[in-house]
C-alpha cells in the first residue's frame, strides 16, 4: 500500500510541477528532498541553446577563452567560447551523469533576441567527448533533437550536434538554410548511422530552393531509414524521388508534405512519381500532399495497391479545379482508400500563384452540385469531410439529405462554408431539420446557405441530437431574429454557433483582392456573430417560460406563443 503511495504522490508533483517555470522548480528542488528529483527532471528534460552552458558548468567550471586563444577559430560578436578552468576527472563524470541522463529533448533554435550567449569552445567539446564514460553520448537518454539551420554562422555546430546523436534518438528535426545546406545535410547522413532507431524526421527549408544533389542527398539518407514511421516536410521538396523512396519504407505510418507558400520563395511543383514499384507505402494511414486534383488522379491510377490501410488523406489543392476534376478524384480515392475515415480537400490561400489550364481556372468558379459528391457514398468508413474551394455548393436540401443519409459514419462536414465566389446556392437553412432525421449521428457541420426562406411548422422539427458545433460562414444573413429563433428550436443547447473566420485577415485580403467584397464577407461574419449572442439569451428567456408554466399551468397558451 505504501508504495501504491508513493507512486500517486510522484504522479501528483509531475502534474504540479508541468506547471511551474525554472524558477520555481529550481526552489522545490531546493526545499524538499524527496521533491528534488521529480523537479530536477523538468529542469533539465528540454535544453535550449542557451541552457547548456548551465548545464556544463556542473560537470566543470568554465571559463571564457582568452584573446590570445582565439587566433584559429571564427570570431563572433555574440558567441562567448568556454573552456574548462581544470582536467575533467571521473569523478566529475560521477556527478555530471545524472543531470546530463535527465535530458530528453535539444532544442537547437536560435533565438536572435538574445544579446549574447556562451558555449563551450570546439577543444573543450573535444575534451569532454574523449573523457566522456557514456560511449561517445553526451546525453545518454536524450528521445528528441532540434537542429535549426540559422545557428550555424559562427560555431561548427555540426560537430556539436554529432556529438547528441545515439542509438535511444527517436525524433530529429533538421532545418536546411540557403547559407550552410551541406551542414544539415551531413548532420542527416551522420544519423542514418548513428541512430538507426529514429522513428520521426522532419526537414524544413527557409528560403532556399532545394536542387538535384540536395534531393539526392535527403532521398539517399531516407532509403535507410528502415525504423521510420513519421516524415514531415514542406511541399517544396514533394517530387518523384522523394515520394518514390518514401513508399518503400516498411514502417511508415506518416508523411505530411505541409504548405510553406511562394511568398517565402517556395514554389511547389506537385509532382507525383511516373511509375509505383509493387506494395508502395504498405502501412500508411495518414498522408498530406500539395498537389493539383488531376495529378492526384494520374498518380492513383498508376495501381490499385497504394497504401492500402490509408485511413487520413489531407490533399492542399495547388490550382484551380473544375466541378467534375472533384468527382473524378473523389471516384479514385472511394475506388483507393477503402478503409479511409477522414478526408480534406482545401484551397490553397496562394494557389492563384500556380499555373493551371485556362479551363480549370475558368471552371473553378463554377458551383458544385449533387452529382459531383455522389461518389462520397462510396467511402462507407468516412468520418469527417473537409471541402474548401472557389465555387459554392449548390445543391437542394432533398439532395444533400439523400446524399449524406448514405454515408453512415459521416460525423463531422464542412461543406465550403467560406466559398470565394459569392454565388446564390440552392442550399437553404431550413436543411437542418431535415439533416437532423437524416443524420442525427452529425457532431461537426459547416454549409453555405440561402437563409431567405419560409418560416417552417416547428412542430415538423426533428432534433440534433449529437451536434456539437454548427458554423454558417460567409451566408447571407436576411433576418436576424428569424434565424435565431429558428436555430433555438432544433440545436441541442450544448452546440455552438462559430462565426470565426477561416483565414487570417492578411491571407483572406490577398487572395479577394477586392476591398468591397471583404467589407461584405467581414459583415457577413459579425451578423452571425450576433446571431451567436442572441441564442443563449433566447434559451434562457424558453427555459424560464417552461418553469412558469409548470409553476401556472395557465400559462400554458402563452408559453407556446413564445416557442412558436
Amino acid at each position: 500500500m505504501c508504495g501504491d503511495w508513493k507512486d500517486l504522490s510522484h504522479d501528483i508533483l509531475k502534474q504540479i510541477f508541468a506547471s511551474c517555470d525554472r524558477d520555481d522548480l529550481t526552489r522545490c528542488a531546493r526545499t524538499c528532498k524527496n521533491w528534488s528529483d521529480t523537479a530536477l527532471d523538468d529542469i533539465w528534460s528540454e535544453l535550449r541553446i542557451e541552457d547548456l552552458e548551465h548545464l556544463f558548468a556542473i560537470l566543470v567550471p568554465m571559463q571564457p577563452l582568452q584573446d590570445s586563444e582565439l587566433e584559429h577559430v571564427q570570431k563572433s560578436d555574440v558567441l562567448t567560447r568556454l573552456k574548462p578552468t581544470r582536467r575533467i576527472t571521473q569523478q566529475d563524470w560521477r556527478r555530471f551523469l545524472p543531470y546530463a541522463s535527465r535530458v530528453r529533448l535539444v532544442d537547437g533554435f536560435y533565438d536572435e533576441e538574445l544579446e549574447s550567449y556562451r558555449m563551450l569552445s570546439e577543444t573543450a567539446l573535444a575534451d569532454i567527448m574523449m573523457t566522456s564514460p557514456s560511449l561517445g553520448t553526451i546525453f545518454p537518454r536524450l528521445r528528441d533533437l532540434i537542429f535549426e539551420g540559422d545557428i550555424i554562422a559562427d560555431y561548427p555546430w555540426l560537430k556539436f550536434f554529432i556529438a547528441f546523436l545515439h542509438e535511444g534518438l527517436q525524433e530529429l528535426y533538421i532545418q536546411i538554410t540557403e547559407f550552410a545546406p551541406d551542414e544539415a545535410l551531413n548532420l542527416l547522413e551522420e544519423a542514418v548511422w548513428r541512430s538507426p532507431n529514429i522513428t520521426d524526421l522532419s526537414i524544413t527549408s527557409i528560403f532556399f530552393e532545394q536542387g538535384d544533389n540536395i534531393v539526392a542527398s535527403i532521398a539517399s539518407s531516407l532509403s535507410t531509414m528502415h525504423k521510420l514511421t513519421q516524415f514531415k516536410t514542406g511541399s517544396c521538396l514533394l517530387g518523384p524521388q522523394i515520394l518514390s523512396t518514401l513508399d518503400q519504407l516498411p514502417n511508415l505510418r506518416k508523411v505530411q508534405f505541409y504548405e510553406d507558400t511562394y511568398r517565402q520563395g517556395h514554389v511547389p511543383n506537385g509532382v507525383l512519381p511516373q511509375s509505383i514499384l509493387p506494395d508502395p507505402f504498405p502501412q500508411l494511414v495518414d498522408l498530406m500532399l500539395q498537389c493539383s486534383l488531376s495529378e492526384l488522379c494520374r498518380y492513383l491510377s498508376l495501381g490499385s495497391d497504394i497504401a492500402p490501410s490509408l485511413l487520413i488523406l489531407d490533399i492542399d489543392v495547388v490550382s484551380g479545379f473544375k466541378p467534375s476534376t472533384l468527382q473524378d478524384t473523389l471516384d479514385k480515392i472511394a475506388e483507393a482508400f477503402p478503409l479511409l475515415e477522414f478526408l480534406e480537400i482545401t484551397r490553397r490561400e496562394d494557389f492563384i500563384a500556380f499555373e493551371g489550364t485556362a479551363e480549370d481556372l475558368e471552371g473553378a468558379a463554377s458551383p458544385l452540385m449533387h452529382s459531383n459528391l455522389v461518389p462520397l457514398t462510396s467511402m462507407r468508413a468516412l468520418k469527417t469531410f473537409y471541402l474548401r474551394c472557389d465555387g459554392v455548393v449548390s445543391m437542394t436540401n432533398s439532395e444533400l439529405c439523400q446524399l449524406l443519409s448514405q454515408c453512415p459514419s459521416l460525423r463531422r462536414l464542412d461543406l465550403n462554408h467560406e466559398p470565394m465566389v459569392l454565388s446564390p446556392t440552392d442550399l437553404t437553412i431550413n436543411v437542418l431539420p431535415m439533416l437532423a432525421q437524416a443524420c442525427p449521428q452529425l457532431e461537426n457541420l459547416a454549409l453555405y446557405v440561402n437563409t431567405e426562406v419560409e418560416r417552417l411548422d416547428p412542430a415538423s422539427f426533428d432534433t440534433f441530437k449529437n451536434l456539437q458545433e454548427i458554423n454558417f460562414g460567409i451566408s447571407v444573413v436576411e433576418d436576424k431574429y428569424l434565424i435565431t429563433k429558428l436555430l433555438t428550436q432544433f440545436l441541442p443547447q450544448s452546440c455552438k454557433l462559430v462565426s470565426k473566420a477561416l483565414f487570417t485577415p492578411k491571407e483572406e485580403e490577398f487572395f479577394v483582392n477586392d476591398a468591397e467584397l471583404l467589407e461584405s464577407r467581414g459583415a457577413r461574419r459579425k451578423e452571425w456573430g450576433q446571431i451567436a449572442e442572441w441564442i443563449p439569451v433566447m434559451l434562457d428567456v424558453r427555459r424560464e417560460a417552461y418553469e412558469r408554466a409548470l409553476a401556472n399551468p395557465e400559462e400554458v397558451s402563452s408559453l407556446l406563443k413564445v416557442i412558436h
